[in-house]
């Protein structure tokens, strides 16, 4: 067992069928509550993390029932649910009126229900195939938590809790065993997430692992050099105990694999060395950690970055906290910049067969920010996030609103929000090809007062912004994976997330995991595109 503490800085893709994985080593034990903190910037620490192998494997993960699993999932969710009903509640005292009318980048074209920035026949879908595993009962999950990644024919895709490869293109797929987690955290739970690194060949995937209370966690990083065959390595976070790393996600720059974890009222951002990941080798880690002022703040590394990462939180209603973190740079630096005011109360988006509403849980509108996403390209940054209706600017249903800066500097280019008359739009996630351009994915559906029946459902949606639509961070839109039903009861919960990346080699074009309920409300009902 390796595990190395440094002092704190003075600056202040397959797994084949019953392969299993062990727990060797543990993260550097890091006591950043004990350590002085500036409530914007944080704490950097250093560290060194130790890899597992193929050859250290125990077999596949403990056999939960699909029931077991679905009532771990369900205390882990309320346990997640709990911890934002606090902090949307301290949100509300300052959260101000809603959006004025004319103070942002609408998309509502003069149409009554304009669902597109441009025509949508100018956006090309060059496949829609279907995940024939996620829709498997016992496999699949109504909460699909999608992630995706591809090297040519060869993908590699991730749901809740299932993962698998494809060799053809997406024509068909084979399923990928889960290895048994630590003696901490034994149990497969959810929060997947993968990135493919090009430069290096390298996929790198994720999954959180819990004890049965749940109270304790470890996010296991798989490396794997080839998508359809073993592991090469792991890597695992372990906080300790009494601590669940929540909602891991991970994206990359060109040297460095972030991690960012929300544990209680702190996020971390883990910076990995690639070079020694792709390896198998002994990685230097540096550990950013923030308690904001403000409560709760979740954070994601957005997609495409190059030479710095950046990710931002909303520091208040008006007010976007961007972070930037340079390669060369020690510790991450943030500012504070303008945005229209926005809504995070409680949004009616019931429809389908089944009215129920799609986005109902607390982590679907508040102001923490878990539906939040962005992506840097072509010298732009931006973010997509979930607020609600708000009739005094045009935008009747909940809606995605979105803030765009030109990179250098951080100016405010454009706030082109996603909004149409007749149906609520949210969980966007956003990335960034090689040229510069944004794509989306997205989900539409369900509506103020609820009715509407099968045609309205939530449904997946990808979209295209470049030299075809006017401004920054404007989209056009297709539908690509049809529903006509809504989440069923109790947790009446879509998402968590959608996945979408740059394709590869021709990372000019964009893959995305957008996902629908068609023909009812069950696991076989889940039309996974």
């Amino acid at each position: 067992m390796t595990s190395v503490r440094i002092a704190r800085l003075a600056v202040g893709t397959a797994l084949m069928a019953g392969l299993g994985g062990a727990y060797l080593f543990n993260t550097p034990s890091v006591d950043v509550q004990a350590q002085e903190q500036d409530s914007q910037l944080g704490s950097v620490t250093l560290g060194l993390l130790s890899p597992g192998s193929e050859s250290d494997s125990t077999g596949s993960a403990p056999a939960l029932s699909p029931v077991e699993r679905q009532a771990l999932v369900e205390r882990y969710l309320a346990r997640r649910e709990a911890i934002d009903e606090q902090a949307t509640r301290g949100a509300r005292a300052y959260m101000g009126p809603t959006d004025r009318p004319g103070a942002e980048a609408r998309i509502v074209s003069a149409a009554a229900d304009a669902e597109f920035h441009a025509p949508a026949s100018s956006l090309f879908v060059g496949k829609n195939l279907q995940n024939t595993r996620a829709n498997t009962p016992g496999v699949g999950s109504t909460l699909a938590e999608t992630a995706v990644v591809n090297e040519g024919v060869l993908g590699f895709y991730m749901g809740n809790t299932h993962q698998e490869f494809t060799v053809n293109g997406g024509a068909t797929w084979t399923g990928v065993a889960f290895p048994a987690g630590p003696a901490s955290a034994p149990s497969v739970c959810c929060d997947e997430d993968v990135v493919y690194d090009q430069a290096r060949g390298v996929t790198i995937s994720l999954v959180l692992y819990l004890n049965a209370a749940p109270d304790r966690g470890v996010v296991r990083m798989w490396v794997r050099r080839a998508m359809n065959l073993g592991i090469n390595c792991f890597y695992d976070y372990d906080p300790g105990a009494g601590v669940i790393p929540d909602y891991p996600h991970i994206n990359l720059t060109n040297d460095r694999l972030y991690l960012t974890t929300n544990e209680g009222f702190t996020h971390r951002v883990r910076r990995y060395d690639l070079d020694a990941m792709a390896d198998c080798g002994v990685v230097p880690v540096q550990i950013f950690s923030s308690t904001p002022a403000v409560g709760q703040r979740v954070v994601v590394p957005v997609d495409g970055a190059r030479e710095t990462m950046y990710w931002a939180y909303h520091e208040n209603a008006t007010q976007l906290r961007i972070f930037s973190w340079p390669e060369a740079a020690a510790r991450p630096t943030s500012v504070l910049r303008a945005v229209t005011l926005h809504n995070h109360a409680n949004p009616d988006c019931r429809g389908g067969t089944n009215n129920t509403d799609w986005i109902e849980k607390a982590t679907s509108y508040s102001i923490t920010g878990f539906r939040m996403r962005g992506a840097v390209g072509g010298g732009k940054v931006g973010w997509w996030w979930n607020v609600s209706a708000d009739a005094a600017a045009g935008h009747n249903q909940a809606h995605i609103h979105a803030a765009v800066f030109k990179e250098e500097g951080l100016t405010l280019l454009g706030q082109p929000h996603v909004a149409t008359g007749t149906r609520c739009w949210g969980y966007p996630n956003v990335a960034a090809n090689e040229r510069g351009d944004f794509g989306i994915v997205a989900a539409r559906g369900g509506l103020a007062g609820g009715g509407g029946g099968a045609l309205s459902a939530v449904e997946g949606y990808v979209g295209l912004d470049d030299d075809f639509t006017a401004g920054a961070g404007v989209f056009s839109f297709v539908e690509v994976a049809a529903g006509t039903h809504n989440p069923p009861a109790p947790d009446f919960r879509y998402g968590d997330y959608l996945g979408i990346h740059s394709a590869e080699p021709c990372d000019n074009v964009f893959v995305a995991a957008p996902y629908a309920l068609s023909g009812g409300s069950g696991v076989a009902n889940v039309n996974a595109r």
